[in-house]
């Protein structure tokens, strides 16, 4: 499931791939059954792809133009739509290179991950989980709950192996950075969304139209108050749906979305 930001409402629905519209699932790359953590994103965030990705790199690479995701570590697994009032621990980075062929530069001279664009992932937890008050920052995330950090990485890392694609890079050499730069990245990123969605930052390209329009904020250019039942801005439609994708799915599905994928990979 996927967050659209460039359809009307950003709504919620089932991710797909191919001419025939196949739903994708996320890959079990043992031993981790699907994600470890509820897998979400921060609301009023947007990591401007336009902007150097901030004082935590020293590199300052770009960011993605996405909202911000979030791994939250709590023991209550979330529904999908959830609102979750979490505290931030830390964040780390996955690098994007924009082709599978400018994986092989980068192997060779680590230097030019410099020049990637970083998809930052905050490490968060519930308030209302019973951990949430002995977690104050990233360093506590181990103490507690050992294991998870170093699983996360190693999930990012392989996630996209059973697509036939190679190991993703991490930023910051693997290694989670602390609590205040987590802050520091939320912080810019929902100044960023502030900027959008006033129209403080330029572009007409119909993406940047889209991501403005809102039901919430009266004072920007893109407050919509009947933007739910406009049925001219969805297409004739009420609104959108994930039932509208794709095709009836078969017994094969469940074979792919349960199926267990053993891999050898570089030591983490």
């Amino acid at each position: 499931m996927e967050i659209f930001k460039d359809e009307v409402s950003n709504p919620i629905k089932h991710s797909v791939s191919g001419k025939k519209g196949r739903l994708q699932y996320v890959r079990n790359c043992f031993p981790h059954h699907g994600y470890m953590w509820n897998y979400g994103s921060l609301p009023q965030t947007w990591e401007d792809d336009s902007t150097p990705s901030g004082a935590i790199c020293t590199s300052e690479p770009g960011v993605t133009g996405d909202l911000l995701d979030v791994c939250e570590i709590s023991n209550s697994p979330a529904y999908i739509g959830q609102i979750k009032c979490v505290k931030v621990l830390g964040i780390m980075g996955v690098l994007q290179p924009p082709s599978l062929s400018s994986y092989e530069p980068i192997i060779q001279d680590p230097s030019v991950a410099s020049e990637l664009p970083i998809s930052f992932k905050i490490i968060a937890i519930d308030i209302t989980d019973d951990l949430e008050e002995k977690l104050h920052d990233i360093d506590d995330v181990e103490k507690w709950c050992p294991g998870i950090m170093s699983g996360t990485k190693e999930w990012f890392r392989i996630r996209k192996v059973p697509q036939g694609q190679r190991e993703n890079l991490l930023a910051f050499n693997g290694k989670a950075q602390s609590k205040t730069a987590a802050l520091e990245v939320v912080k810019r990123s929902h100044e960023s969304w502030k900027s959008l969605v006033s129209g403080e930052l330029g572009g007409g390209t119909t993406s940047i139209s889209l991501r403005r329009l809102n039901t919430t904020i009266p004072n920007s250019p893109g407050y919509t108050p009947n933007l739910r039942n406009d049925s001219a801005l969805h297409g004739g439609r009420e609104g959108t749906s994930s039932e509208s994708q794709g095709t009836a799915q078969d017994a094969s599905v469940k074979a792919s979305v349960t199926k267990w994928f053993h891999m050898s990979y570089a030591e983490l």
